[in-house]
Formats: C-alpha cells, sequence, structure tokens
C-alpha cells in the first residue's frame, strides 16, 4: 500500500533570486483553474513579485503544488483550488505556526470548510458561515432587450456619486457601519486604475442609475463586480443591462472570459446574470472566525 505524500509548507523567504522560482510555480499552478482562482492569480500577476506585506503560503507533495493559501491584511484569508485534501491541514498549521491575521477565510466551498474546521478546532475559535458565492462566466453576450437608456464609462466627475453607491454596496454586503462602509467604499474608487474601470448605465434622462466594476485581469479573462444599482432604481432591468455592457466592451478587448461573483442566496441576480449569457464554475464560501470567551 503505497504512502500518503508528506506535504510541506513553503513560504517566501525575502530573498528575491531564491524566491524566483516559488513565485513563478504558484502562477503556473494558479492557472490551472484560472477562473476558480482569478482573485489570487491577478494579484500574482499585477505585482510580479512577493510583496512582504501580504503572506504567502505554498503546499507540497514532493515536487508538486497542491495548494495555495494568501492573506491580504484585513481581509479573508484566500485559498486556491487543492489538488489534495491533505494540503488543507498543512496550510492551518503554517498558518498558525506563521502567527498570521487570519479573520476568516473564502474559497472552494470543500476547501474553505476543511479550513476553517481545521482552523476551529486547532485554535477554539468558532466558526461562523459568511457568504455562499457562486462564479460565474461568459464567453458571449446577449443583451437584455427593452431596457431603456444606454450605457457610457466612468468620468472623473463620477466620484462622489461612486462612492456614496459603493458605502451602499458595503453596507448591504456586508453589514458594515456607516463609517466601515464609506472608508472601503473610498477605497474602492482608489483602487480604479489602468487595468480597471467602470461602466455606468443612464437613463433616458442622461442620469447614472446602475454601474458595472471590471478589475482584475488574468492571463485570459478579468472579473467584473461589484454590480450595484440603487434601491431607487431596481426592478427595471438596468443591472442586467450595465452587465451585459461592460461583459461586451471587455470581450470586444479580446478577453476571452469574464467573470464574476454573486450572492448564491440572491435567485434574481443569478437569473439576471444567466439571462444575459452567464454560466455557473464552482461555488465560493466564506467563513468567519471569532476568538472564544
Amino acid at each position: 500500500m503505497s504512502q500518503p505524500p508528506h506535504i510541506d509548507v513553503i513560504a517566501p523567504s525575502g530573498d528575491a533570486d531564491v524566491d524566483g522560482p516559488l513565485f513563478d510555480g504558484i502562477r503556473h499552478y494558479l492557472t490551472r483553474q484560472e477562473i476558480v482562482n482569478t482573485i489570487q492569480l491577478s494579484g500574482f500577476i499585477a505585482r510580479g513579485e512577493f510583496d512582504a506585506t501580504h503572506p504567502v503560503l505554498a503546499a507540497v507533495a514532493g515536487e508538486d503544488m497542491v495548494g495555495v493559501a494568501t492573506v491580504t491584511p484585513g481581509f479573508l484569508l484566500l485559498l486556491s483550488h487543492v489538488e489534495t485534501g491533505l494540503a488543507i491541514p498543512a496550510l492551518v498549521r503554517a498558518a498558525i505556526q506563521a502567527g498570521l491575521d487570519v479573520p476568516g477565510v473564502m474559497g472552494p466551498r470543500r476547501v474553505a470548510l476543511a479550513f476553517a474546521e481545521g482552523w476551529a478546532e486547532a485554535t477554539g475559535d468558532t466558526l461562523r458561515p459568511g457568504m455562499t458565492q457562486r462564479i460565474l462566466v461568459a464567453r458571449a453576450v446577449e443583451p437584455p432587450g427593452n431596457v431603456p437608456g444606454t450605457w457610457r464609462l466612468m468620468e472623473p466627475g463620477d466620484r462622489s456619486v461612486l462612492v456614496s453607491w459603493f458605502t451602499a454596496f458595503n453596507r448591504e454586503a456586508d453589514d458594515l457601519t456607516e463609517e466601515q462602509a464609506r472608508r472601503q467604499g473610498k477605497a474602492m474608487v482608489d483602487r480604479l486604475d489602468d487595468r480597471s474601470g467602470a461602466v455606468l448605465w443612464l437613463d433616458q434622462g442622461g442620469a447614472p442609475v446602475s454601474i458595472a466594476c471590471y478589475k482584475a485581469p488574468t492571463m485570459n479573462g478579468i472579473r467584473i463586480g461589484p454590480v450595484y444599482t440603487p434601491p431607487e432604481h431596481r426592478r427595471r432591468g438596468y443591472a442586467g443591462a450595465v452587465t451585459a455592457a461592460v461583459t461586451r466592451l471587455l470581450l470586444d478587448r479580446s478577453f476571452e472570459f469574464t467573470c464574476l461573483y454573486t450572492n448564491a442566496a440572491n435567485a434574481t441576480a443569478n437569473h439576471v446574470y444567466e439571462a444575459i449569457g452567464y454560466e455557473f464554475v464552482a461555488d465560493s464560501m466564506q467563513y468567519r472566525f471569532e476568538a472564544s470567551s
């Protein structure tokens, strides 16, 4: 009977010459499931090298990488797809030994649950399920008919509107306080750069009524989100129209696909995206950790 593989967990050493092959290996591994790993992969493409403020752990079985965990300060630990379940307990142990600040975890459903349960068992923390999301992808798009208005790209003068909308989005999506939501909303606007942007849907009077952002390109695709329509403008087809518009824009720019995350509990949003051509790829789950009293 063959022995299960031994899993080592490797972290960057801080020496750029030594770490180069590890960085390239992680990026290559993440491309094996480009859509599922889109958040992590886009970060590795954007940076080009390790950032000491963003811890990285790579699980390796022999010469084969089998899983990757990344941490952005203040956010949930992100998990890639894993190619053996043995990678999960090894990553849990490594994260604890490294003293990482891990408020929770996000990743493919089964992978995230296994990590969360392992973390709770090892630390005594309580795990609290967060949002279940669906990862959807489009390689073609069918705009909805009979939606009045048109679209345009975001302009500098839109900043105040975007901050207000992103603040409201954050309060709805993450149950944040007004101050937290506004701070995060400003940061979301500030992070829009030459690799990202936004499309606004305008009503027949020319007023903006919905927005779809795009960001974080990978080798073959790019991610859309957030998509937001203020409550007073909902149920008029604007979200589907603006998502179709930004999807067509990006596919016309030679991206092979666009992908997005959607709340699995929001049946209306899921129907809207599927109606314009998006297809289900995988579930993504979030868990938050709370220290036991």
